[in-house]
């Protein structure tokens, strides 16, 4: 987005179409514009008690103050964000131990990387938008020339590209943090690898991020153990060093 890339989206649902993330741009939106009847109608059903607290902190954010300190930058989003999240008791919803509330809990942290991006609110507001016309149904049945094909490995599965790029090799993301101390969830992720690489028919990228922002906070990044699985001689080009499977035995566990 940020380079104006075209791309089209294949399976899963689109971030911003996820309800956790529409309900909590619904309570942005209307500290923005009060007057915003879609995101007012959406907040309401989120609960009268919940509606009620976000309404008195909206007035405080809203006031005269408030506006001067967003001009300043010193309300930023992700404090706005935060602060809403909090005020309206919104992670009440999910449960820690329900694994599709563990996404969707994440899917808010990642929510944070963004907002971090743009500490104005309206910016914020606006770059959705952006990203939300970017992926309407209209461009999305346009033609696919020239265009990147996003999809997971799941979604891969029986196709085949000129060129693959697979990115987030990374300890924490593929593997997932969740499967590193379950020996079957690893080799599930260890074959979606695989079955990402052989998607490739001519070219193959690999990569990973030395640092990373992720759930609002920037951190460095370890290469995943997958990539130092795979022969150094079948690499082109590579930033790799030293990298070796034993590196992650700590977390491997036998049965």
């Amino acid at each position: 987005m940020h380079r104006g890339i075209p791309y089209t989206l294949v399976g899963g649902v689109k971030f911003y179409e996820r309800k956790e993330i529409k309900d909590i741009l619904a309570y942005l939106r209307l500290v923005a514009n009060p007057k915003d009847s879609v995101s007012n109608k959406r907040a309401e059903k989120l609960g009268k008690t919940r509606f009620a607290n976000f309404c008195q902190l909206a007035e405080k954010i809203m006031s005269d103050e408030g506006r001067v300190l967003m001009d300043k930058k010193e309300l930023t989003t992700l404090y706005l964000l935060d602060k809403v999240v909090q005020t309206t008791k919104y992670l009440e919803f999910f449960d820690q131990k329900n694994e599709d509330d563990l996404a969707r809990l994440e899917n808010i942290k990642e929510l944070r990387s963004v907002a971090t991006e743009f500490p104005n609110l309206f910016e914020f507001l606006e770059q959705v938008a952006l990203v939300e016309a970017a992926q309407s149904p209209k461009n999305s049945e346009s033609s696919n020339n020239g265009k990147v094909t996003l999809m997971t490995a799941h979604s891969a599965k029986g196709l085949e590209f000129e060129v693959v790029f697979i990115v987030g090799l990374e300890e924490g993301l593929l593997p997932h943090s969740r499967s590193l101390m379950n020996q079957e969830e690893l080799e599930e992720e260890r074959r979606l690898v695989y079955v990402g690489i052989t998607r490739a028919k001519c070219l193959l990228y690999l990569s990973y991020a030395q640092k990373r922002l992720i759930f609002g906070q920037r951190g460095s990044s370890m290469p995943s153990r997958f990539l130092g699985e795979i022969p150094n001689h079948l690499f082109e080009s590579s930033a790799l060093v030293g990298i070796k499977k034993n590196n992650y035995e700590l977390y491997d566990i036998d049965f």
